[in-house]
């Protein structure tokens, strides 16, 4: 299996860019987004499935926003 673009160089990701954040700050905000979206999709199925995800995307966006200040410290 071949991709069209390499895979991003861990470097990348802690560089600074011209206007001051680092890249990291979209990539936790597209990754909060995203989870965001698929909560607000599961949220209304009442199935045991569905809850479950609900809660799983509620979950991820909650430890998101609590490893991602201790990461910008350590980034720092």
């Amino acid at each position: 299996m071949e991709f069209a673009e390499p895979p991003a160089k861990a470097s990348l990701c802690c560089e600074d860019t011209p206007e001051g954040s680092p890249p990291t700050y979209a990539m936790y905000e597209a990754l909060k987004e995203s989870c965001q979206n698929n909560a607000s999709y599961f949220q209304p199925d009442d199935s045991e499935n569905g809850q479950r995800l609900y809660q799983g995307f509620m979950t991820l966006i909650d430890h998101i926003d609590t490893v991602w200040p201790l990461v910008d410290h350590v980034r720092k």
